[in-house]
């Protein structure tokens, strides 16, 4: 679905840049460079995979990494119904990713850094949850299940 998604945001983001530069709607060449601004720059954004080192966990993205600290993790759950019914409060909603702030009803307020929502991982710490989505679910939560019982 994502990746049907971000074609369809490209393509119509871009089409519609391209016809505001040219004149086919109305001339607008700030508007037109706003729209490529707006479509390049949620590219960096874009989750690639996930790696787990020692109790670190990152989350690559083109170019550069998030890290996410895992001493006070609390639990590892792979189930994308937890998410289900998910609603965006800030930040990308399926354009290359979804990443940002999210709230779904079972879950509460989470921070998402995912790609595929039926292959969610709900990492709990005492102050927040983050959703990623790893290719293979049970074997990355059984990964991180690991580290909590290392710790």
């Amino acid at each position: 679905m994502l990746v049907v998604l971000s074609i369809v945001c490209t393509v119509v983001t871009l089409s519609l840049a391209l016809l505001l530069a040219t004149g086919g709607l109305a001339r607008q060449p700030i508007l037109s460079l706003i729209l490529v601004a707006f479509t390049i720059g949620c590219i960096p954004f874009a989750v690639r995979g996930y790696t787990i080192d020692g109790r670190t966990l990152f989350i690559h993205r083109i170019g550069w990494k998030t890290r996410i600290p895992l001493d006070d993790l609390q639990s590892v759950v792979a189930d994308s119904s937890l998410i289900a019914d998910s609603y965006r409060l800030f930040g990308n909603g399926g354009f290359y990713s979804f990443t940002g702030t999210f709230s779904s009803p079972k879950l509460g307020r989470y921070r998402a850094y995912f790609t595929d929502s039926s292959k969610a991982v709900v990492l709990t710490f005492p102050k927040r949850k983050i959703v990623v989505s790893p290719d293979r679910p049970g074997e990355f939560a059984a990964a991180l299940g690991r580290v909590i019982v290392e710790s």
